[in-house]
């Protein structure tokens, strides 16, 4: 009978600030090396750009299956997951800067609605899933450490070319558009190297599915409170993304929430 450890087991285990020192201070390899001895989920990420293999989505299926001789090669299995996401955002958090939303009316009930949702579900979610809101003077990121919305990109014309971008859709559900004074949009971003890092190709969908998780939980509570809203996840993503200064490859925006508050 074999007495050798398990592979997972046999690799030596990190510390939360271990993981980001490797994440920001790790060399790329020289471009002309195609093997490794070791899986690595992070080493895979960090040299992703310099590497001639394929991005996780053409090769998804196959890539993302988990089994006993793969887990070993996730750094999700060598680190405290929880940990890590919490750290993320808590950093995150302590590096916010530009204006913040004062409370006036529109943007104090949005942030009665995010703190809503916040509440309802686990802050670890937001390491690779972030809210941004679209006013009429801009981009606004919401911080869900300090709960705050922090003003990123000035543009006046933010909500015409989000609602712009959603024409693409409209034929396809035939819903209305939501406009009005108190209009604005929530848009969904996600970044798909965040979660990579920690579980490989598996990442891919695990973010997908934690922002269709925060989608509908928006939906629910927006709708409790008095608000319509139309969640679209078919969009001119170019717009968007160029709009928000993302790359929409590894991080783009994966849904758009209309929201229009009823009357009283």
């Amino acid at each position: 009978m074999s007495t050798r450890e398990p592979a997972q087991s046999r690799r030596r285990q990190m510390t939360v600030q271990a993981f980001f020192d490797r994440a920001l201070l790790n060399p790329v390899e020289w471009p002309g090396k195609t093997t490794r001895l070791l899986a690595d989920s992070l080493l895979d990420q960090l040299n992703r750009a310099s590497s001639p293999n394929v991005s996780p989505a053409e090769l998804y299926h196959e890539n993302s299956k988990l089994d006993r001789h793969r887990i070993s090669g996730l750094a999700a299995g060598r680190v405290d997951v929880a940990a890590v996401r919490e750290e993320f955002i808590h950093s995150r958090s302590s590096s916010c800067r530009g204006p913040v939303a004062g409370l006036d009316d529109i943007s104090g009930q949005i942030m009665d609605l995010i703190d809503s949702v916040i509440q309802a579900l686990d802050i670890g979610l937001f390491f690779a899933v972030e809210m941004r809101v679209v006013t009429g003077s801009g981009i606004w990121f919401h911080d869900p450490h300090s709960r705050q919305l922090f003003q990123l990109i000035h543009e006046s014309r933010s909500l015409d070319i989000v609602g712009e971008a959603l024409h693409l859709s409209r034929h396809m559900d035939r819903s209305p558009e939501a406009k009005g004074p108190d209009h604005v949009y929530l848009l969904l971003i996600a970044s798909f190297a965040r979660n990579a890092s920690l579980f490989g190709e598996r990442g891919y969908r695990r973010t997908l599915l934690e922002a269709g998780q925060l989608g509908e939980t928006v939906i629910t509570y927006a709708a409790a409170g008095g608000w319509t809203t139309r969640l679209t996840y078919e969009f001119a993503d170019r717009s968007i993304d160029n709009l928000n200064q993302i790359d929409g490859i590894e991080e783009g925006t994966i849904a758009v929430i209309d929201l229009l508050r009823e009357p009283v």
